[in-house]
């Protein structure tokens, strides 16, 4: 693995920069905020210390912003977001009062607690391999198994210890099916009114949060017109429920028949053959473009 700081944690020949270079990524943002506010602790933190009912897209950019630091930064700029991620932590607690059969409920939680970081964590890494399996190509075993490896260290850097993480990929598969299948994972009120909440961004608002504000506020008069959220609104509710697992899809209450599917499966098939064809100025993140001149400017 590289040693250069300009290389920071990984490096171009990584598993995690070449799947997390795609901003093929950000359409799985829906599903991996579904899946977090799933755990009643991750809906009870978000309804009370964020913003998210009115900026939805706001949590996810912060979030990802801080993933991609540490993952194209250099070591210092890794390290630093992860101290940011910590200190935005630190307030974040109170009681699950909302009742269900999760053991969480009425349970007392903080954001610092390792279990419920290993989910935030296990979330985007599931949904990353998941995306790119989809839009992109087939990860091998060895790559997803490299990918699930490198992401450890991210993991470790936002404050969950080794020993909390699953050891191995298939390890991470029976952790996240246990979540998945098990009874902490319970969607409540609180989780389906934050899910209504996801239709109401705009189109300029996802892609500032990739290429800029200014290149959003720029582009929002074109964008951002009525048809064109209509369109954008129904595709993101399209990914979001058929990216996620079915016991999750009808607990947040989707419509999810024949004519969904087909919808579903047309759009991944008009998006995959669309993405393939972008060139790497557009499919590449910002980030990864940056990173990769600095890691060659190294050499």
């Amino acid at each position: 693995m590289p040693t250069s700081d300009a290389k920071g944690l990984f490096g171009p020949d990584s598993a995690t920069w070449m799947v997390d270079r795609e901003i093929a990524l950000f359409l799985g943002g829906p599903r991996a905020l579904l899946l977090q506010i799933a755990h009643p602790a991750v809906a009870a933190a978000v309804e009370k210390h964020s913003d998210f009912r009115s900026d939805p897209l706001g949590r996810l950019q912060r979030t990802l912003t801080s993933v991609f630091t540490i993952v194209f930064g250099d070591r210092a700029a890794a390290t630093a977001a992860a101290l940011r991620v910590a200190r935005r932590h630190t307030p974040v607690r109170g009681v699950v009062t909302e009742l269900s059969p999760s053991p969480w409920s009425g349970k007392a939680y903080r954001a610092e607690d390792p279990e419920l970081l290993l989910w935030v964590h296990a979330t985007l890494v599931d949904t990353a391999m998941r995306v790119f399996s989809t839009l992109v190509r087939r990860l091998e075993p060895g790559e997803a198994a490299r990918y699930y490896d490198e992401s450890k260290q991210v993991g470790e850097l936002l404050g969950i210890p080794r020993n909390v993480l699953p050891p191995t990929l298939a390890a991470f598969h029976d952790y996240f099916d246990g979540m998945v299948n098990g009874p902490v994972l319970q969607v409540g009120g609180c989780a389906r009114a934050q899910c209504a909440d996801l239709g109401g961004f705009k189109p300029s608002d996802s892609f500032s949060s990739i290429y800029g504000e200014e290149w959003g506020r720029r582009w929002s008069r074109h964008i951002d017109r009525p048809a064109l959220k209509r369109v954008f609104a129904r595709s993101t509710d399209l990914l979001g429920a058929g990216m996620l697992p079915e016991r999750l899809r009808t607990a947040f209450g989707y419509r999810w028949g024949r004519r969904d599917r087909a919808s579903y499966e047309a759009l991944i098939s008009m998006v995959r053959v669309t993405y393939r064809a972008l060139p790497g100025s557009i499919r590449f993140l910002p980030g990864y473009r940056g990173a990769l001149a600095r890691a060659q400017g190294a050499c």
